[in-house]
Parts: structure tokens; sequence; C-alpha cells
């Protein structure tokens, strides 16, 4: 099973903690997709330039 993670990327990190937690659990039932919402550093990745609507379009491609 493919599983995709949803979480706060630019709009307040503060429980980023809790989302490698959360993706180590559903890795036991299938392949997470988007295991790098859980990188503490993912804030510094992201381009100013991307619109709300690109991170879900490029997550899902």
């Amino acid at each position: 099973m493919n599983i995709y993670f949803a979480g706060s990327i630019r709009g307040g990190r503060a429980v980023v903690g809790s989302y490698s937690h959360l993706i180590e659990h559903q890795k036991k039932f299938g392949t997470v997709l988007t295991v790098h919402v859980s990188d503490d550093n993912l804030l510094r990745k992201v381009d100013d330039n991307n619109t709300d609507i690109y991170i879900p379009d490029r997550d899902m491609a």
C-alpha cells in the first residue's frame, strides 16, 4: 500500500518531531511516499516561489 503522509511544511514546524514517529509507524503498513515531511531541514529546502498548490502536486507526482 502507498501512504501519503501530510504535515505542515511551510506553516509552522513545531510538531515536526512527531512526524518521524508517525511515519515509522505507518511504514509497518506500506510505503510512505512523503517521508521528507519529517526532515528537520525541509523548510530550508522549500523554494519560497512555490505556491501552496505546488507542494502537494509535486508530492503526488
